[in-house]
């Protein structure tokens, strides 16, 4: 099966965030993860030659005209899928909402070196073809199948960004107390004993 992340890998502490932003903004999980993954390697303190800041390597000039964080990853990923849902609906495909995320919404037509490199990294580690508007195929995995927040992706556009908050919330009460169960459903053998360590 392929993973709903594509070719990337995403550290568990941020799955249910990507998850819940890809949901909230309907860019696909497997595009938003791996560019932050060309963005930061999921380093939520990275700093750009350029000064951009942060796991979605926002400008400071960018985050202070929107009132963002760039230092909080959890609002610096829903504020990258935002933009990316926006870029995407203004010029139509995927690669130029890459294309202007990184270059720019002035250079989607004439793209750099570095935007064309960017996008060809981010649609080919997601398995989206270039150039392509449609989601891509992430077959069945655990998590696309069993997700809560994908069976509202009809109603994305009817939710207001304080919304799209309440459900990350939501989702990651649900794995806190999926992980809750499983460790008290488990075994007392197969739970290490602290003692004898110190």
């Amino acid at each position: 099966m392929v993973s709903v992340f594509g070719g990337t890998t995403v550290p568990t502490k941020y799955q249910a965030v990507v998850l819940a932003a890809s949901a909230a903004y309907g860019i696909p999980a497997a595009i938003l993860a791996a560019q932050i993954n060309a963005e930061s390697s999921f380093n939520p303190n990275a700093v750009s030659p350029d000064g951009a800041i942060g796991i979605s390597q926002f400008l400071p000039s960018t985050a202070k005209s929107v009132g963002l964080n760039p230092h909080d990853p959890i609002a610096s990923i829903t504020a990258q899928a935002k933009l990316m849902a926006y870029y995407k609906k203004q010029y139509g495909t995927w690669e130029k909402a890459l294309y202007a995320y990184h270059d720019g919404p002035g250079k989607v037509d004439s793209p750099g070196p570095a935007g064309i490199a960017y996008a060809k990294t981010i649609l080919t580690a997601s398995g989206t073809a270039s150039g392509s508007t449609d989601v891509p195929d992430t077959g069945t995995d655990q998590t696309v199948s069993t997700d809560p927040l994908t069976n509202t992706e009809s109603l994305i556009g009817r939710f207001t960004d304080s919304a799209a908050w309440i459900r990350v919330g939501y989702y990651l009460l649900g794995v806190a107390l999926v992980l809750a169960g499983v460790i008290f459903l488990m075994p007392k053998s197969a739970i290490p004993s602290v003692r004898g360590l110190g």
